[in-house]
């Protein structure tokens, strides 16, 4: 209970620390095009390691959609009985989809993967877990915006090709993002993510 009192008082102070900013909004690419490059992130280092590719494909995928489930957290505090000014239609505004957070995420990953007991395993999810949040971060700066030298600067950077400035909830973004740049270049990941995954189960089966 207090970890989830802390997490929401630290986004709520990096949001509103900068009102403007994150009155605009921040659902950038969605699920799908995730889910594609997290396909792709698995196929490839399936390449490079023993592990079986449907595994890592789809621990690629996991990851891939890791730093989207910052918008669970306010239902997860409200029901909790725990008071927030948390809006998930602007968590891209939250520390959750910084390349700081993230960067310390993986690199205690990457420790904890050093360690003599550590499963075989680990080094192979650590090395993902750069990749693909990184990947994710950069897929949502294409489609929008994202704080990408917080804390340094609080200004979002991105090409915001989902043409879509200022819908925050969530049910209008995915009716109107689908006519918009963004989605284009997601439908194309989508399409070369089943293609290479389909090949690459064919060949392994």
């Amino acid at each position: 209970m207090d970890l989830l009192v802390a997490i929401s008082l630290g986004l709520t102070l990096t949001c509103s620390a900068e009102t403007i900013s994150c009155q605009a909004t921040y659902a950038g690419m969605l699920p799908p095009g995730h889910v594609a490059a997290g396909v792709l992130l698995g196929e490839r280092r399936s390449r490079r390691t023993a592990q079986h590719p449907l595994l890592l494909i789809a621990g690629g995928i996991a990851i891939g959609v890791l730093p989207d489930l910052d918008v669970l957290l306010p239902k997860l505090l409200s029901r909790a009985g725990i008071e927030h000014e948390l809006d998930s239609g602007v968590h891209h505004s939250w520390i959750t989809h910084t390349p700081v957070f993230w960067g310390w995420v993986t690199l205690t990953a990457r420790r904890l993967a050093q360690r003599p007991r550590a499963p075989a395993w680990a080094a192979d999810v650590a090395g993902m877990l750069a990749t693909g949040t990184a990947v994710h971060l950069a897929q949502d700066s294409l489609a929008n915006t994202v704080a990408l030298l917080w804390p340094v600067r609080r200004r979002r950077y991105g090409f915001q090709l989902d043409r879509l400035p200022g819908v925050t909830d969530h049910a209008e973004y995915a009716r109107r993002y689908p006519a918009s740049p963004a989605a284009k270049v997601e439908a194309l990941l989508v399409l070369a993510a089943a293609v290479t995954c389909a090949r690459r189960l064919g060949g392994s089966a």
